[in-house]
């Protein structure tokens, strides 16, 4: 490489880089407006490419030098109406300037790199447009020499020709890189960029032969910087934009003379007629790279080789605004020393105040900054959705919301694969081919849409499709199948649930693989990396409807706002994005508003169970609380949340069920009976509930405090090992606190969820003979008075009391009117060989949601809810709609297999489940 200044070169590829930034965009919407040509858009490509060329040259990039040429001879043609830019154009110019994106990326190897297909490519495409006669000025080459006789430049006659439609007229110019560059303060890619704002810059170079040696008897008093351009300026006023003596400017006529301007001296330039290896194809049709396979390589490479950037470009104001507010801040501190050297209080408080406000806005600015538009990501998917669609044979309008939402560099970074993933899966997946949309009765076209907005102080970035969705009984159906959940597990999860188990390590829908998708790599991928960043991610699909992907993620990874607390002598810091609320239950109510199911702990919050950790005991931190008579911090003993001498919890009764109207009330006598041992109000729980985007649970610490913007400091490398920690942070009295991760506090705690890594360790784990009881919530009831059965309280919608007078049978069905529709209900008996049910004049009905439709079930009462661990002997009652037994408080209970008893019943609703189901055996 000629030019060893790592500074110049840097300069060039960050200007290359801006140059490059939206040109996907740009010939997109040139092929979308096909002959009806912008301009104005298709001048700007064309620049682009140009300046890329013309420093190029200049540089001694040779291949990107002739990479921008050709592809600006293509551009040149389509600004000039000699070529319509259809699809297939489009498609060689986009994958013509990946390549160009690749050699600027590693422009130190660009030369060794490989470029013949682009070039052979889009040379192809400048003779396919030209007559036979035409053709043969591509291997008709011209001297250009100076008006010594030497030439310096060799070039096609098609170039030339090409340059003079836009331009008039052609000069050549040399300048002194030392006299004419150097000495007045600029650089030769300064010089560069005036020319190419005036004309079209044909060939550029630095005329080392003209230098000498150190063996000559002449020192060199210059080094010639030579300069071939055309433009519409005339030669009476060229003279006036170079700072050059006169007689270096010399304009070059339409005989190729070389006529130097002050003097009128000329020499005649000389023709060739060399033939070259860009002899024209015979074949008129459009060429293609390669197959669609082979295209995606290429377009993941590029991906690959891209490096992250390591400078910003920052507004000038912005930078104006940081220094004054540096130099308000070296006043203020010689205020501050002055006061304190003083003892003048009042004034140290009030210098105080004006450091803090300069701090704050200090710090807004900085952050600013940092600070990159969501755009930067945005811009690439609508290459990617055209490529991909045209691969697939679908057809997809992407639409984009939100570009302007700005986030930190690091969090940009670290969003572009996940994103990427995201997309691609919206378009694989999720959009159906034209067929299957024409037969759902939805138009062709499908759409995906990617939205950024802020909310909360953080940003979210909705990913949606108008496509088939997610089956959440299809997956389940699938972990079932790998063996990663059982098939108990499966029936007693939720719908949330079931869509979260597309978080399973190589798990995926995909019927075949393909360079796309199908190997099951990426969406357990993407959740890691959004954990990395702090973010949270949430899936909601209907099927024949589509999906609809939510990401939540904090502005900045540096500064972050979070909630602190103290859990006994230590204080801790928690993302305010993992906070979903705050709750207080005081002294009085800690006894009955607390049980314990198993060795878990739970609190009812809207209907929900909560599980709750004493933060304490997972990190081995001894509590300590102030006795009110002494003021002294003493050991707190007291051992359970629940507040009580034994483990055993009774169960929660009925007036916990969410039910239309009351059913009986419950006798004093159940109710619990111990003392409380709480007294004071300072024995009130502070229970922190944090999100970990796929399961919630409560954190009990020892104090509340503020919300504070606190600065992420990294652990250290001894300190790597410990689980449970994002990081660190230094408070304002200087004591350290730790930044709790939500995610590995849940695991270090052994809380049991049903994310889809935890049910796969789970699956394995039975695999492997070990003892892993499931902690469930059961509804049970009673059919007849002797027999007892039990429910997922998860597939409960509603328990209903209801007269059996309301009761309709129509042929052998039963149905009642319910919520303006018919509710078709049955008997237990009607499925399974169990003792029949007597209704009274009062009947419980419990409401489940089955296949998409309603479906009540009679019973009789009591009814209660129950947390058991989930261990069902599968053998020794197992029936028609009986998947098995279990023991529940020293009863045999059996356990209801609401969807065997819906199948037997109602066989149409399930048709479409059965199919899925045979499909994916035979996979």
């Amino acid at each position: 490489m000629i030019n060893e200044d790592d500074e110049l070169i840097q300069t060039y590829v960050e200007e290359s880089r801006d140059h490059l930034s939206d040109i996907e965009n740009d010939l997109l919407t040139i092929e979308k407006m096909g002959a009806h040509l912008d301009e104005e858009l298709i001048n700007k490509v064309f620049r682009a490419a140009h300046s890329i060329k013309g420093s190029a040259g200049f540089l001694g990039l040779r291949n990107i030098k002739d990479l921008s040429h050709k592809i600006e001879n293509v551009l040149g043609m389509i600004r000039n109406h000699e070529m319509i830019p259809d699809p297939e154009i489009i498609n060689i110019l986009l994958h013509a300037f990946d390549q160009l994106k690749k050699l600027i990326n590693n422009i130190d190897q660009s030369d060794q790199i490989d470029i013949a297909k682009y070039v052979a490519s889009l040379t192809r495409l400048t003779t396919i447009v030209l007559s036979s006669e035409n053709k043969e000025i591509f291997s008709n080459m011209v001297d250009i020499c100076l008006p010594d006789g030497n030439a310096v430049f060799r070039l096609s006659e098609f170039d030339l020709s090409q340059s003079k439609k836009g331009a008039r007229h052609l000069y050549l110019v040399e300048c002194d890189l030392i006299h004419d560059v150097q000495k007045k303060g600029k650089t030769p890619l300064t010089i560069l960029s005036d020319i190419q704002d005036i004309g079209i810059i044909l060939e550029s170079k630095v005329d080392i032969a003209r230098v000498g040696t150190l063996e000559d008897e002449a020192l060199p008093n210059g080094i010639p910087f030579i300069i071939l351009f055309a433009t519409i300026i005339e030669p009476d006023q060229i003279t006036t934009l170079f700072e050059i003596h006169m007689d270096k400017i010399h304009h070059v006529t339409e005989d190729m003379m070389i006529k130097s301007l002050p003097k009128n001296e000329a020499c005649q330039s000389k023709k060739a007629t060399d033939q070259t290896d860009l002899a024209p194809e015979k074949q008129k049709s459009v060429p293609t790279f390669e197959p669609c396979e082979q295209r995606l390589k290429i377009g993941d490479e590029h991906l690959q080789v891209s490096k992250k950037e390591t400078s910003l470009r920052v507004n000038v104001g912005l930078l104006d605004s940081l220094m004054v507010m540096a130099g308000e801040l070296v006043l203020s501190r010689n205020q501050l020393l002055q006061a304190i050297s003083s003892g003048d209080r009042q004034a140290s408080k009030a210098v105080g105040q004006r450091i803090d406000l300069i701090t704050t806005e200090l710090q807004e600015a900085i952050m600013m900054t940092r600070m990159q538009s969501i755009g930067n990501i945005f811009n690439k998917f609508p290459r990617l959705v055209r490529d991909l669609s045209r691969d697939l044979g679908k057809e997809i309008e992407l639409i984009l919301e939100g570009e302007e939402v700005e986030l930190d560099k690091t969090i940009i970074e670290g969003l572009s694969d996940p994103l990427t993933h995201l997309v691609r899966n919206a378009i694989d997946h999720g959009i159906e081919a034209p067929d299957a949309r024409r037969k759902a009765g939805k138009k062709i076209n499908g759409k995906i849409f990617l939205k950024a907005y802020h909310e909360a102080g953080q940003v979210n970035i909705e990913i949606s499709d108008d496509g088939k969705g997610i089956d959440g009984d299809c997956l389940a159906s699938k972990a079932v199948l790998k063996g990663a959940i059982s098939k108990e597990q499966s029936i007693v999860m939720s719908d949330r649930e079931r869509l979260n188990l597309i978080f399973l390590p190589g798990f995926s829908t995909a019927e075949n693989v393909t360079e796309i998708s199908g190997r099951g790599v990426g969406m357990d991928v993407v959740q890691n990396n959004l954990d990395k960043l702090g973010g949270q991610i949430e899936i909601d699909s209907k099927p024949g409807q589509g999906t609809k992907i939510r990401i939540k993620l904090p502005l900045t990874l540096a500064i972050i706002p979070s909630l602190l607390v103290t859990v006994g002598d230590e204080n801790f810091a928690i993302p305010q994005i993992n906070v979903d609320e705050l709750l207080r239950i005081p002294y009085t109510q800690v006894k009955d508003r607390i049980e314990v199911v198993g060795n878990t702990a739970v609190v009812r919050l809207r209907e929900e169970l909560l599980p709750l950790i004493r933060t304490a005991d997972v990190l081995g931190i001894d509590c300590r609380y102030i006795d009110p008579a002494d003021q002294i911090k003493k050991p707190n003993k007291r051992h359970s949340i629940a507040d009580r001498r034994s483990k055993k919890s009774p169960l929660i009764k009925l007036h916990y069920l969410p039910i239309t109207e009351s059913l009986e009330p419950l006798n004093q006598s159940e109710r619990r009976t111990q003392m409380d041992r709480r007294s004071r109000s300072n024995s009130a729980l502070n229970i922190v509930v944090v999100s970990t985007g796929v399961f919630k649970y409560g954190l009990v610490v020892d104090a509340l405090h503020d919300s504070e913007e606190i600065v992420v400091k990294p652990l250290g490398r001894h300190l790597k090992n410990c689980k449970g920690y994002a990081g660190a942070t230094i408070l304002g009295n200087g004591h350290v606190a730790l930044i709790l991760d939500v995610t590995r506090f849940a695991q270090m705690a052994g809380l049991t969820s049903l994310s889809g890594k935890n049910r796969e360790a789970q699956g394995i784990g039975a695999r492997e003979g070990q003892n892993i009881q499931e902690i469930q919530t059961l509804l049970s009831f009673r059919n007849a008075l002797s027999e007892h059965f039990a429910v997922p309280l998860n597939l409960v919608q509603r328990v209903e009391k209801v007269k059996a007078s309301d009761i309709e049978r129509i042929g052998e069905k039963r149905v009642i009117q319910y919520r303006d529709a018919s509710l078709p209900v049955i008997f237990i008996e009607e499925v399974a060989e169990v003792s029949p049910m007597v209704p009274g004049e009062d009947v419980l009905i419990i409401v489940f949601s089955v296949a998409g439709r309603r479906l009540g079930l009679f019973a009789a009462p009591p009814i209660d809810i129950v947390e058991v661990p989930l261990i069902i002997d599968d053998t020794t009652l197992k029936q028609t709609g009986i998947m098995g037994s279990i023991v529940i408080g020293n009863r045999t209970t059996l356990f209801v297999d609401i969807y065997e008893i819906v199948e037997k019943l109602y066989p149409a609703w399930f048709e479409k489940l059965n199919q899925n189901y045979a499909h994916r055996l035979s996979d």
